[in-house]
């Protein structure tokens, strides 16, 4: 508990948010937002800039509500998941549309590990489905949210590959309709082009295309299946060949020792013959 209360002994810095009609003033402790901002440690270096001697750092540009909830999430990082959790049907649009401010404003302050937590939990709202009159819907992504991601981050940004991707996988009709009549406030162009683009890409082929493309699949599998049992066929006849060679040589050896065996009989039967035709010569038909 000490080590997450250290920097309670820390100097504070003092963060001016916000217009002269609308502003409010955060006293902020100093290590806790230089570990999570770079571009803070940065301002507040003494030779660089004059905040970096005051302590006192404006924002002019940025919501005062926006830059409350990003320090939450600096003070406690749990509170990010939270937030997500909190986000229902009906508050969606809001919700989502603020996280996607928070993660701009610490875009812009180089806060690496708090946009990494942020751009997660937006992933996951992306794609969650709630349960209204018992079935799952899906809730369109607020064209506010998109415009702002857009417009303050740079190409190739993670969350903007998030937009991308959650309206392909999940746009209908109804993002369609949300488009339209949203008119010239509507989405950007970049993300317009971006998801045209992925859409080509991983679209479904055309429908007058599906029937062939399934008879190739059939015949396909149909034709690995033949080659296999085919090389199962050869493998069989191969070690039937063996066998064959095998037993033929066996019986070759066999019939060989037969054959020297008979062979080797012959002259005990030769000379028993000349014997018997001794002891008992044949009547000479001569005489």
């Amino acid at each position: 508990m000490m080590e997450k209360l250290d920097f309670l002994a820390s100097p504070t810095v003092t963060l001016v948010i916000g217009t002269e009609d609308h502003q409010q003033f955060f006293v902020v402790h100093k290590t806790r937002l230089t570990t999570r901002s770079n571009y803070i440690t940065r301002a507040l270096e003494p030779d660089r800039w004059c905040e970096g001697e005051e302590r006192v750092i404006p924002f002019p540009e940025d919501e005062p509500a926006i830059f409350s909830a990003y320090l939450h999430f600096v003070y406690r990082p749990e509170n990010i998941q939270d937030y997500a959790n909190a986000v229902n049907w009906d508050n969606f649009d809001k919700k989502y549309t603020d996280m996607c401010k928070v993660y701009i404003l610490a875009t812009m302050l180089l806060g690496d590990n708090m946009t990494t937590a942020v751009s997660a939990q937006l992933q996951k709202l992306s794609e969650r489905e709630f349960i209204i009159d018992y079935e799952e819907q899906h809730r369109p992504l607020p064209n506010e949210a998109i415009r702002t991601v857009y417009k303050g981050s740079i190409a190739g940004d993670n969350v903007c590959s998030i937009f991308v991707k959650t309206f392909s996988k999940f746009g209908t009709a109804v993002y369609g309709d949300a488009v339209i009549q949203a008119g010239s406030a509507g989405l950007p162009a970049a993300f317009l082009q971006e998801l045209a683009l992925h859409m080509m890409v991983t679209r479904d082929i055309p429908r007058v295309l599906q029937d062939a493309k399934a008879a190739a699949d059939k015949w396909s599998n149909r034709y690995s299946q033949l080659n296999s049992h085919l090389i199962d066929l050869n493998r069989g006849n191969h070690h039937l060949a063996q066998e064959l060679h095998r037993l033929q040589t066996q019986n070759d050896k066999t019939g060989h020792k037969a054959a020297a065996k008979v062979g080797g009989r012959r002259p005990k039967t030769a000379e028993r013959l000349a014997q018997m035709n001794n002891d008992h010569p044949r009547f000479d038909q001569s005489e």
